[in-house]
């Protein structure tokens, strides 16, 4: 699901016909979507830390959605 709004999202960023806020508000969504997923990475590393191994981490958070 990540992957394919990412390539929807830059697909966006690369458009030469879109406008700069257009543009700027995909770049904003990228930025939010990297953020959520360096959260679950850090959470999952927490989690192994403590033992936990194979831990799997989901971030909830509305991201609207292309």
């Amino acid at each position: 699901m990540r992957s394919r709004i990412k390539r929807t999202l830059q697909n966006i960023i690369d458009n030469k016909n879109l406008s700069a806020e257009e543009k700027e508000k995909a770049v904003n969504q990228m930025v939010q979507m990297t953020e959520i997923a360096e959260k679950e990475a850090a959470a999952e590393s927490l989690l192994a830390a403590k033992g936990f191994n194979d831990s799997v981490v989901k971030y909830s958070r509305m991201i609207r959605q292309m």
